[in-house]
């Protein structure tokens, strides 16, 4: 995920300086562009129907969701991505809403826990644990916390992506299986074995702080 020797280009509807396209699905799009002071950010574009028009009046459209998670994760301690821009319409490419976060350098946490070995597994299971008490003690729950939603930076530090699904939590036992369940919806059954103390260690801790 090293942008640094990467030439911007704008080309096919995507923002001015665009280094990657991270991932596009027709006009919506994810893509890390560097800023003309030279720092790397995010832009996120979903194209603008009528009925995206009138999600983004009631406040509602995934770009708003998603700002609104971060800032959630942010005032609960939790790493994320930094919100650059609130939600906006732009006409580059077609009229799309589009917001801009910060550029986070790392590793997918899915990769990590498929080819970590167990005493890193473990750390990283005990940060997660730590990250998930967090949101528990802010009264928050990441309905959509499955590992390709994380990053591991090169210090070390987990981080979430893609907060769009962080809710203010309701109820603690349900939601707590299910955080742990949705950190192992993208494993296979021999990785799940494999990422056990990862698994286990994001279990028992989280178990531990909710108390």
């Amino acid at each position: 995920m090293n942008s640094a020797n990467a030439r911007p280009t704008t080309a096919g509807g995507s923002p001015p300086g665009t280094v990657r396209t991270l991932k596009r699905e027709g006009r919506r799009g994810v893509y890390l562009v560097r800023r003309p002071d030279g720092l790397d950010e995010v832009v996120k574009r979903w194209p603008l129907t009528p009925w995206e028009f009138v999600k983004l009046c009631l406040g509602i459209t995934q770009a708003q969701r998603q700002v609104r998670g971060a800032r959630r994760l942010l005032a609960a301690g939790v790493p994320t991505a930094r919100p650059r821009r609130d939600a906006r319409i732009t006409s580059l490419g077609g009229l799309s809403v589009e917001i801009r976060l910060e550029w986070i350098e790392g590793t997918p946490l899915l990769d990590r826990v498929r080819t970590a070995e167990a005493d890193e597994l473990r750390r990283l299971g005990e940060q997660m644990a730590d990250l998930l008490g967090r949101l528990r003690a802010a009264g928050l729950f990441h309905r959509d916390g499955k590992l390709s939603n994380f990053v591991v930076t090169p210090v070390g530090t987990i981080v979430a992506i893609d907060p769009v699904g962080v809710r203010r939590s309701r109820s603690a036992d349900p939601e707590r299986e299910r955080s742990i369940r949705s950190l192992a919806c993208e494993l296979n059954d021999s990785e799940r074995v494999r990422a056990a103390p990862f698994l286990d260690a994001a279990a028992r801790g989280e178990a531990a702080a909710q108390g």
